[in-house]
């Protein structure tokens, strides 16, 4: 199954997404700050990253910036989630998509399973 890294600055939002990812099979890293996200990719190589828009003093477009300027982790992935609506900033950055909170867990699990599938058909196009 998936991979996905969760970024969130909130302990109990990160075990929710982390209990809930889990019983749905995904495999499931966690961190709760920004540092070193580009690395952390890198090396985890997760098939998703779901990362929150506010990350205390930092936000979740510098993880997204950081993550697109990596060659290796480039092409991961991102879904921002915010409980404001900022789809439109998030997609101009170049977000896979964006999650408005307080979301159902449903409403999240599509979200996730259309950005993998996304991923998916990218990677048999590269290959094809």
């Amino acid at each position: 199954m998936a991979k996905i890294l969760v970024v969130d600055d909130d302990a109990g939002v990160v075990v929710l997404l982390k209990t809930l990812l889990e019983l749905e099979g995904y495999q499931v890293v966690t961190t709760r700050t920004l540092q070193g996200i580009a690395p952390l990719v890198e090396s985890e190589q997760p098939d998703l990253a779901l990362i929150d828009f506010y990350l205390g003093e930092e936000k979740g477009l510098d993880a997204l910036a950081a993550i697109r300027r990596s060659l290796a982790a480039a092409r991961t992935p991102v879904l921002l989630t915010s409980a404001l609506d900022h789809r439109y900033e998030a997609e101009k950055a170049g977000a896979d998509g964006f999650v408005l909170k307080p979301f159902t867990a449903q409403d999240l699990l599509t979200a996730i399973r259309q950005a993998l599938a996304r991923r998916s058909e990218r990677r048999a196009d590269e290959v094809t």
